[in-house]
């Protein structure tokens, strides 16, 4: 009988220890005490590739106990080839052999399969979550490649020709109607110049099978008549709902054509909107509660990139606090929420997508989330909030909190001074700052989703424009808004600490902050704001007081500042 390497009843909770704590959808333990099989490890291994990928880590036991290796194990070169050998296709994976307290175990890095991967023997698995949170190993069936290979970007369910359907099941007055779309909204004007049978095949909604046509999914989803879309398409389903006090004013389902309800949808929407109302100068300006282009983007996102494979519903909730659009399907390979603003897009129903594009219902680039979140920051709200996506759907809350003003008359004063509109990365990094008051390069990186080279070419450009300025030493930069931006501010917000090197930049700026003879502030108000102590806020400002720049009004604990008149 063969004896285990460095058996020992070793627990959790040594400090010394660095791999995970228990098991997740990525993290599996799996004991060698008894000899695991050959065909046990390549189905766990399997099992981890068709879902998220991970790390198995081998010697362990499932309550994370380090009981060590077989001899057998112990040859990580062969661990690789085995699991090269006896996956279809091939599984590429890396495994290390480490030591905890003189007891080896091996990690495994398994990568997330881009196809579905079965075992040599026919078995396939894959991991998911149980109710309680823990992990385990289901089997994998047939009908249920077709959802993976979506969410993989693998197959374009769209494209599908629906040989049970014909050219019937298209609506004709739909085709008149798609034909006042394309005039109304499209590029592509040419296209309301070709005859039916042409205009259908070049927006892929038929396609030829032998002497005759039948519709694609696309083609059915847009112009095909509702008995027709219920009987081939039953997953298809569009719900709006408004929710008033937790209480139901509005609960309407569709399952028709999606040329008839991205236009009924838009109308109810549309009447939900309200208006507040701003002055900028003489000039007054409507700020609506909600942005109709980014409402339009992402409506019509969750449309095109639902999973047609899996039931559910797409969602548009309006309620006292904002509006959430929930799809079912979730992110796209390599999509997460770090990235989700500027990663190029993999579209799950490609012919969808394209047929939405070219008629002109949504963004031509394909970047149509760029307009959500920029129809956000234009009205001064809240970015939107997508972190309630899960793995099987991507939820979006657009958020109807009153407006700041005083940010919106901000962009207006930039883009006025440089007569030009504010990128995106630009608003992003102007959000940030007015309300988290500085940052540094990196911060800046995470903020706008792009790499440090990206991003320090757009804050350049920010501070050749004065929208930005630098503070601090060269190893310690922050970035913050430009003094400029300080004149009719409401609230001291922008002022950062100061250190010996900048005091200058720091009297400019408040002096330049309390050029309106009516504003006053405090020590002990200022001292917060420049987050530096009592005593050097006093040196500043008893500095600009004896320079004549400020005048201190009163003495003892009621004392305050202000300019002279």
């Amino acid at each position: 009988m063969s004896t285990i390497i460095g058996m020992k009843n070793t627990k959790r909770n040594d400090c010394t220890r660095t791999i995970p704590e228990k098991e997740s959808l990525t993290v599996e333990f799996k004991s060698d005490s008894k000899s695991l099989s050959d065909d046990d490890l390549v189905e766990a291994i399997t099992c981890m590739a068709n879902s998220q990928g991970g790390e198995l880590y081998l010697g362990m036991e499932d309550d994370g106990t380090v009981t060590g290796l077989q001899p057998k194990h112990l040859d990580t070169v062969g661990i690789v080839a085995l699991i090269e050998n006896k996956t279809v296709p091939p599984l590429h994976t890396r495994a290390y052999l480490l030591d905890f307290n003189k007891i080896q175990y091996m990690k495994i890095e398994i990568p997330k399969a881009n196809t579905i991967v079965s075992t040599t023997k026919g078995m396939t698995v894959r991991r998911r979550l149980k109710i309680d949170g823990t992990p385990e190993c289901t089997p994998f069936f047939p009908h249920e490649f077709t959802q993976r290979e979506s969410d993989l970007g693998l197959l374009d369910f769209s494209s599908h020709v629906l040989h049970e359907a014909d050219i019937n099941d298209l609506d004709v007055f739909e085709v008149l109607h798609l034909r006042k779309v394309i005039q109304r909204n499209s590029n592509e004007s040419y296209l309301i110049t070709l005859q039916d049978e042409e205009l259908l095949k070049a927006l892929d909604l038929v396609k030829e099978q032998g002497s005759t046509l039948k519709p694609t999914l696309t083609g059915l989803l847009l112009i095909g008549k509702e008995e027709s879309i219920r009987r081939f398409i039953p997953t298809h389903e569009v719900a709006f709902q408004v929710l008033k006090e937790h209480r139901v004013v509005i609960n309407q389902y569709f399952r028709s054509s999606l040329l008839k309800i991205i236009e009924k949808v838009e109308d109810l929407f549309t009447s939900r909107i309200t208006e507040d109302e701003m002055q900028i100068g003489l000039a007054r300006q409507a700020v609506p509660n909600y942005d109709l282009s980014a409402f339009r983007e992402a409506f019509i996102n969750a449309i095109v990139h639902r999973d047609f494979s899996r039931m559910g519903t797409v969602l548009v909730q309006i309620d006292d606090y904002g509006m959430t659009i929930t799809n079912p399907g979730g992110f796209m390979e390599g999509v997460n929420l770090q990235n989700l603003i500027h990663i190029q897009p993999m579209p799950r129903n490609r012919s969808l997508v394209d047929t939405i594009k070219r008629i002109g219902f949504t963004e031509r680039t394909g970047r149509g989330i760029d307009l959500i979140f920029y129809g956000q920051l234009r009205y001064g709200r809240p970015i939107p909030d997508y972190s309630d996506s899960t793995n099987h759907q991507v939820t979006v809350f657009l958020s109807s909190q009153k407006p700041d003003f005083s940010f919106i008359e901000r962009i207006q004063t930039i883009e006025k001074s440089g007569n030009a509109r504010l990128t995106l990365d630009e608003l992003l990094i102007l959000n940030w700052l007015f309300h988290e008051k500085h940052a540094d390069m990196q911060t800046l990186a995470t903020v706008i989703q792009r790499n440090p080279i990206q991003t320090n070419s757009i804050v350049l450009h920010m501070m050749e424009e004065h929208i930005l300025q630098a503070k601090g030493s060269a190893k310690n930069t922050r970035y913050i808004l430009h003094s400029n931006l300080l004149v009719n501010q409401p609230k001291f917000h922008y002022l950062l600490p100061s250190d010996e090197q900048n005091n200058k930049v720091t009297e400019q700026m408040i002096v330049q902050y309390l050029s309106d003879p009516d504003r006053q502030f405090t020590r002990k108000e200022m001292a917060e704001l420049l987050q530096t102590s009592l005593n050097e806020t006093s040196y500043i400002l008893k500095k600009l007081v004896r320079e004549g720049k400020l005048l201190l009004i009163k003495k003892g604990p009621k004392s305050y500042y202000k300019t002279p008149v």
